[in-house]
């Protein structure tokens, strides 16, 4: 007889292993655990409803059997952390191959001196989880601007740059 193993969780009950048998042979199954990325093998089954569970070692009939396979999803841990490596929240449970979610308030960054910050996204960039991952929040540094005016003796304006960047150097163009 022969006994063919499928992966119920595939749409096209691909046959992934066929071998034949005495009648009368025992298969130990646990000595089998087909793997596939991403998934953890979960067991052995009569249909693909999974609704008979193959004992541990199984006696083979004279009759053809196929058997399916059953996998679970692994999951991973999603943390996002804030620029300064504080958790902003941590995603457990998160199965593979899945794209993770971050759920919180926007990261914010508070302002220096002459300086603030922009959210501008996560890094690495968000991609489906295939392990434990850690995202960290990146921030544009924006620079304070500023109005520089020059005035003569009289208080007469000679010249006026408007949005000088914080801590840069401005230029006077007009005569002496």
């Amino acid at each position: 007889a022969t006994f063919n193993v499928k992966d119920v969780n595939d749409d096209d009950y691909v046959q992934v292993k066929a071998e034949n048998y005495k009648s009368g042979s025992q298969v130990n199954f646990p000595s089998y655990s087909p793997e596939k990325a991403g998934y953890k093998f979960s067991g052995w089954y009569f249909d693909r409803n999974l609704s008979e569970k193959v004992e541990e070692n199984y006696t083979i009939g004279n009759e053809n059997v196929d058997f399916y396979a059953k996998y679970t999803p692994k999951t991973y841990t999603v943390t996002w952390v804030n620029y300064d490596g504080t958790v902003l929240e941590t995603d457990g449970n998160v199965k593979y191959n899945s794209t993770p979610h971050y759920n919180g308030a926007t990261p914010e960054r508070a302002a220096e001196t002459g300086y603030t910050y922009e959210f501008k996204g996560w890094n690495p960039e968000i991609s489906p989880v295939t392990g434990d991952v850690t995202y960290t929040a990146e921030d544009n540094k924006i620079a304070e601007k500023y109005t520089v005016k020059r005035v003569n003796y009289h208080r007469t304006v000679l010249q006026t740059d408007g949005n000088v960047e914080y801590n840069s150097t401005p230029h006077y163009n007009g005569a002496t």
